[in-house]
């Protein structure tokens, strides 16, 4: 880093400009370039896609991924070089020197890394992994972290944050509605009857593996969202102990989703208000003195863009 050279007389009053100055010329990249934000967006995609694929063979062996795992890999690699010379914020603190960023990668970021390479190994060579495959999970850290920093970009205008709102819950849903679906297909045991999938003839012996999955993530979702039309019932204690205990748990998550909803409505609607008030005010003010009508025009579109502003920072 470069020496100050500044009078210690001086320094007080200049210390806050030296400060900024430090932070621009920091030894790590950028975060909000356009190349790391590139591969950030990729990570996370490829991280959706092995979370479905990895957790979904722990009960439909016959899901094949392919050459997947070695993408994937391909990609882990990228991201952690990128990881270690970007700059990040931990705690509300920015960690600008390569050194600590790359503590904290060591820290929080590489045995999750290194876990996921380790699978996508095992994965490719058709390796029985079992419940190590559930550690695919951990990498929903990374994906939050990216829908976070996407959120910081599209907020500058209302409907990027409210339609980026809408996106997050949906994720949710699509989580949860999986999770259930990999339990209400762990739950059935084999050779056990009768059974949910026996009785609507969803046996994997006679069926494709994607038309199994649908009909489980079809019961999961209808559990999570509590409008179950009957269609798919436990058929054995054991598959009622289970879906009962799912419908409680699901619950919360449902009940989230409707409060995150219902708070962004408010608040839309709490900012029109006081967007149609400030507009009545300026309104009267301009026709009491007689403002040209072109002038007049551009007020009001100032004022709205000011107030759509403001309001994708407070959504």
């Amino acid at each position: 880093m470069t020496k100050r050279c500044v009078p210690p007389e001086v320094e007080p009053q200049l210390d806050p400009y030296l400060h900024q100055w430090e932070d621009t010329t920091s030894e790590g990249w950028y975060p909000w370039r356009l190349d790391v934000l590139l591969v950030n967006i990729i990570e996370a995609v490829f991280s959706m896609v092995a979370i479905f694929f990895f957790t979904t063979r722990l009960v439909l062996y016959e899901v094949k991924s392919g050459i997947f795992p070695l993408l994937y890999v391909a990609v882990l690699v990228l991201s952690a070089i990128y990881k270690v010379n970007t700059q990040n914020l931990l705690h509300d603190k920015t960690l600008t020197t390569k050194l600590a960023v790359r503590r904290n990668y060591l820290i929080w970021h590489l045995w999750i890394d290194l876990l996921m390479v380790v699978l996508c190994f095992l994965e490719f060579f058709h390796v029985a992994s079992g419940p190590f495959r559930l550690v695919a999970f951990l990498k929903l850290g990374d994906i939050m972290n990216v829908l976070d920093k996407c959120e910081v970009i599209i907020s500058v205008r209302r409907t990027g944050v409210i339609l980026w709102k809408l996106l997050s819950i949906f994720l949710l849903n699509m989580l949860v509605a999986h999770i259930i679906a990999l339990i209400v297909f762990a739950m059935v045991e084999d050779g056990q009857t009768p059974n949910w999938m026996a009785a609507n003839n969803l046996l994997r012996s006679n069926r494709d593996w994607s038309s199994v999955y649908v009909w489980g993530f079809y019961w999961g979702t209808t559990i999570m969202l509590t409008i179950g039309f009957g269609d798919l019932t436990a058929k054995n204690p054991k598959e009622a102990i289970v879906v009962a205990f799912v419908e409680m748990v699901s619950v919360i998550t449902f009940a989230y989703c409707i409060n995150a909803i219902q708070s962004l409505l408010v608040s839309l609607r709490e900012f029109d208000e006081a967007k149609t008030h400030n507009l009545g005010i300026v309104n009267r003010y301009m026709k009491t003195n007689h403002v040209p009508y072109s002038l007049q025009a551009e007020v009001k579109k100032t004022i709205g863009h000011m107030t759509d502003t403001e309001k994708s920072a407070k959504v």
